[in-house]
């Protein structure tokens, strides 16, 4: 982590929460039968997207890039 830029780290963290979250998902689905929703906040939101089959992960994982980018740029300015 040490040597890393803000991007990189804020890439690292958000890419790992979201796929945890629709692993989460997959291990609910295999064990329920029916959902009526899915619901998440956050990072959760595109996990909800992925389960509702709204989203892929790649397209999720190409959001949470460009969402990485915009978060490390805003907390540059703070620097």
């Amino acid at each position: 982590i040490d040597g890393q830029s803000a991007f990189e780290k804020i890439w690292a963290a958000q890419v790992t929460v979201l796929i945890a979250n629709t692993a989460i998902g997959q291990v609910l689905s295999q064990r329920v039968s029916r959902f009526d929703a899915a619901i998440g906040h956050s990072l959760g939101e595109l996990a909800a997207l992925i389960f509702a089959k709204s989203w892929t992960l790649e397209t999720a994982i190409r959001f949470v890039h460009q969402r990485a980018h915009a978060v490390a740029k805003a907390v540059s300015q703070f620097d």
